[in-house]
């Protein structure tokens, strides 16, 4: 059986679907307050042959007794703050979750493996981000909870001699993406004509923008895999400007989008480049999907 956390969002309800199609037993673990979107994908998920559903608030208190009567063997930890501008609250929370996961893993887990973020490597760093490269300064609450994750992770395995690995996430997108998301606001913005703000000058800002359906593609291969290294990147492996951004949502909508500039924020990478080598290395993994393509089927699926 596989545990995965955070299984109504956007990345977790992706992955279980593709360990469902290859006829995993998955115990997928939803909001016990969601979201109309999350409450929606909790449902769809529930119709999925060897999939169960668990409602629980992973942070609150009992979360760690309700997860400790299940039968796992390994655990995908998805569950995360919903922005990267969540306050210290929200990432409280998410580290509070993180623990009551562990401890239910703690006598029965083989192998835990925790969703992080590009936003580790910090603004100081120089892209493409490899794995071997430590943390740079967090830019915010959300980028210093996922690297005190780790932490906890890397320590929590060495102590019980369990397998751990945190899967870096770079830019996800494609459809069922949050809706302040770059992508689904500058195709908002398209679609009804409103102009779009541009962080930075022209060409400097870049996304490594990575296609959901080929982050999902990995998650038989985190199972599977003989062994893992300590942090691995699931990233397209280039990046993209914001500019050439926005003239391939107006290409594709077949509307001028207009551009204003603004500031880069303060909790915002300047680039997330990150190396994809080391998981085609270890998972075989791949991004299959390129930009254009995403962003059609990104803007297919509102009419579908």
């Amino acid at each position: 059986m596989i545990l995965v956390t955070g299984a109504a969002g956007f990345v977790g309800a992706a992955m279980v679907r593709r360990l469902a199609r290859e006829g995993r037993e998955v115990l997928a673990a939803v909001p016990a307050r969601p979201s109309p979107a999350s409450a929606a994908r909790a449902e769809a998920l529930s119709g999925l042959k060897g999939v169960r559903t668990l409602a629980l608030d992973l942070s609150a208190p009992g979360a760690a007794d309700a997860l400790a009567v299940e039968r796992f063997g390994t655990v995908l930890h998805l569950a995360a703050p919903a922005s990267v501008r969540g306050g210290e609250a929200e990432a409280e929370r998410a580290l509070a979750a993180l623990d009551a996961v562990l401890d239910a893993a703690s006598d029965r887990a083989e192998r835990v493996i925790l969703a992080s973020s590009s936003q580790v490597y910090g603004r100081t760093g120089r892209p493409p981000f490899k794995e071997s490269v430590g943390f740079g300064p967090p830019a915010s609450p959300y980028a210093a909870a996922k690297q005190e994750a780790e932490r906890r992770l890397s320590a929590w395995g060495a102590a019980r001699g369990v397998a751990t690995c945190a899967v870096r996430l770079f830019s996800v997108y494609g459809p069922g993406a949050r809706p302040d998301t770059v992508i689904e606001r500058w195709i908002d913005a398209a679609l009804a004509g409103r102009p779009v703000r541009i962080a930075g000058e022209p060409g400097v800002v870049r996304r490594d923008f990575t296609f959901v359906d080929d982050v999902a593609e990995a998650a038989p291969a985190l199972v599977d895999a003989p062994a893992l290294p300590p942090a691995l990147n699931l990233c397209a492996g280039g990046s993209t400007p914001l500019d050439a951004l926005a003239n391939a949502i107006e290409a594709l909508v077949g509307r001028p989008l207009e551009r204003e500039r603004a500031p880069l924020g303060p909790d915002e990478l300047v680039d997330n480049e990150g190396s994809a080598a080391l998981a085609q290395a270890v998972l075989g993994f791949r991004a299959a999907t390129d930009l254009e393509t995403g962003l059609a089927r990104t803007l297919a699926a509102r009419t579908a």
